[in-house]
């Protein structure tokens, strides 16, 4: 008689042969030892495949699944298919947990009756200097979803939110509830997700503590991949945030905190398309400045005294469609940005 696992570890595997089994290791250094590990290879093409075989046959505990690359929304989907613990939890193939990771989590979990709980993450930046930067709650405590929008900025940044990762969802919710990562989008998935679990509970414990390690090898890599699609995935992920944020009835200081942060995402969106190494024609940086101007949260401006008169200032034009204001501002703002880069 086996007991059925408390919680399911679901890891997609993809290319990370490098990383992964510091991955694996720290994981099965848990002080909690109730759980399974899926393992999902979504089609390595090095010897990630291999790595997971060979700790799935020294360790019952773990499962592996093998398929055709089909991203990582997949893979967890799979993994979600798969999983039969109490409680979900995700953790990315070249990152790592803390020991007491599971154990806290679960506890706290329980001890609270909550129905998800989040703690902060360290993201580790691997150049020469090592850099690192913690996000998380200013102090821990117990909120419901209303209060946690309420919140957001402001006691603690977005990103604690939007990731899969450092949290633990309850099984029976995301099943009942069929909630899925949406493998059309290419970015933005992991928050679609979170937004579609916030919509079906009630409470949340919020940690300050800080278990896992997210591994950015560059420390660019996260916020500057040039996606020509970036402002298709920011406006169809943020309605959902936004539409969620009104549901719950959230203050007018908390609508406008949102905006401010949608304008300021919206405005870097349409830089990245004026940077030069992005190598994207004048017709299409117009194009995007004629989209992005009719955007419905642009169009409801109304001289809302953000925080930065940039910002002010840019939405304004948006709003009063100054399409080739716009465009200078834009393209004056790469020049500077190339003679910055030269100049380092």
């Amino acid at each position: 008689y086996r007991m059925s696992p408390e919680i399911s570890v679901i890891v997609p595997v993809y290319n990370v042969e490098k990383y992964l089994s510091e991955c694996i290791d720290s994981i099965l250094a848990q002080t909690f030892r109730n759980f399974e590990l899926i393992l999902i290879d979504d089609g390595s093409k090095d010897k990630s495949g291999e790595i997971c075989d060979g700790y799935a046959l020294k360790e019952s505990r773990i499962k592996v699944i093998h398929k055709e690359n089909a991203g990582v929304s997949e893979a967890r989907n799979s993994g979600l298919e798969m999983a039969i613990g109490e409680y979900i939890t995700f953790i990315d193939s070249d990152d790592c947990v803390d020991s007491d990771y599971l154990e806290y989590a679960l506890s706290e979990t329980k001890k609270r009756n909550v129905d998800m709980l989040i703690s902060g993450i360290v993201m580790e930046y691997f150049t020469a200097e090592k850099e690192s930067i913690q996000y998380s709650i200013t102090r821990s405590q117990q909120l419901n979803v209303k209060t946690l929008f309420e919140k957001l900025q402001l006691d603690y940044p977005q990103i604690c939110i939007c990731g899969p990762w450092s949290k633990l969802y309850k099984n029976s919710i995301i099943q009942r509830n069929g909630i899925r990562f949406d493998k059309n989008l290419s970015n933005g998935e992991d928050t679609c997700f979170n937004l579609d679990y916030f919509k079906k509970i009630e409470t949340v414990f919020f940690s300050e503590q800080i278990f896992y390690h997210y591994r950015r090898l560059n420390p660019n890599s996260l916020f500057s991949v040039f996606r020509e699609d970036s402002y298709e995935i920011l406006d169809y992920v943020y309605s959902k945030m936004y539409t969620l944020i009104l549901e719950q009835n959230c203050s007018r200081e908390a609508v406008q905190r949102f905006k401010e942060m949608y304008y300021s995402m919206l405005i870097g969106g349409v830089a990245s398309f004026f940077y030069s190494e992005n190598n994207i024609s004048k017709k299409r940086r117009m194009q995007q400045i004629k989209k992005v101007c009719e955007d419905p949260l642009v169009q409801e401006y109304e001289n809302e005294n953000l925080q930065r008169a940039r910002t002010n200032f840019v939405i304004q034009m948006m709003k009063c469609r100054k399409h080739y204001i716009l465009y200078n501002l834009f393209a004056f703002n790469g020049l500077i940005k190339k003679a910055k880069k030269a100049r380092q």
